[in-house]
């Protein structure tokens, strides 16, 4: 709450706010579910190993990485991942039943279709 404060209109929050062509966004992201939508019962991921799996269940290349990645490191690219691979999903961005009154009152986290 203290960053959207901050951020005080300077930052589309969505999807409360409109999106603004060309500029940034603060969206809430869920990373469980992509570590479900690939497969995964949703538990922390801490290896390449499993890190690997995901991705490519997403449709990614799998990483070589030089050391182990912790649970924040897997958190964001099996994100970025699933949000690569949401782009092919027309309903991503336009979830079924986000009106506006809804999502000025409640909100909504990307990757929850």
């Amino acid at each position: 709450m203290r960053l959207l404060h901050h951020l005080d209109g300077r930052v589309a929050v969505w999807p409360m706010d409109s999106l603004r062509d060309g500029e940034s966004a603060v969206v809430e992201i869920y990373t469980r579910i992509y570590i479900r939508n690939a497969g995964l019962p949703g538990k922390k991921i801490r290896t390449t190993t499993e890190l690997n799996v995901a991705l490519v269940a997403l449709g990614s290349p799998p990483v070589k990485l030089r050391k182990t990645p912790n649970d924040h490191q897997t958190d964001a690219l099996v994100t970025a991942a699933g949000m690569l691979a949401h782009l092919a999903n027309p309903n991503a961005f336009n979830p079924t039943g986000l009106t506006p009154e809804i999502a000025r009152s409640e909100g909504w986290t990307f990757g929850i279709i």
